[in-house]
């Protein structure tokens, strides 16, 4: 996707990702991630091996732009979240497009729009369904999932570094 945003733009990726989307949504403590930057309040993961914590070394992810080589914070997310339920960045009918079920997804019961896993979660220990869009990835020491709720504009977000519920005990 990365590629063809910057054969169709003439612009890299990140500066296309600048203008269009962090910028207009004021999305300041988001961006796409160097490997030697220095980020005030970055994260690190952790590993667990033969008993012990160790810290998670990074690895060099701007080779792959578009692909996991972004940091954000809950807040910013937030920021992403609320936006497409306006035509802040796209119009109506292309957010629908979105999240429109185009490819049913039978391992998890679910389907995928357009970059959306588009699943009916249950609600606690009822029968009763709630939609939900999401979308969910992991790396070295970390795993994210942003869950969004339509019927109740709420969304949930997930950003774990991995172990770090063992460490605290």
């Amino acid at each position: 996707m990365a590629s063809i945003i910057e054969t169709v733009s003439g612009k890299s990726y990140k500066i296309v990702l600048q203008e269009s989307i962090l910028d207009p949504l004021g999305m300041k403590k988001t961006g796409i991630d160097k490997h030697r930057s220095l980020l005030k309040n970055r994260a690190y993961g952790y590993f667990k091996s033969y008993g012990n914590y160790f810290n998670q070394d990074f690895g060099d992810m701007s080779a792959i732009t578009g692909v996991g080589n972004m940091y954000s914070t809950v807040e910013d997310m937030f920021l992403l979240d609320q936006a497409l339920y306006t035509e802040k960045l796209l119009p109506k009918k292309y957010v629908d497009l979105l999240f429109t079920k185009h490819i049913s997804d039978p391992e998890y019961d679910g389907f995928y729009g357009y970059g959306w896993e588009l699943i009916k979660k249950p609600i606690g220990n009822t029968s009763k369904t709630v939609e939900t869009y999401g979308h969910s990835g992991s790396m070295q020491g970390f795993t994210a999932l942003f869950t969004r709720i339509p019927s109740s504009n709420s969304s949930l977000y997930f950003l774990i570094i991995r172990d770090v519920l063992s460490l605290l005990q």
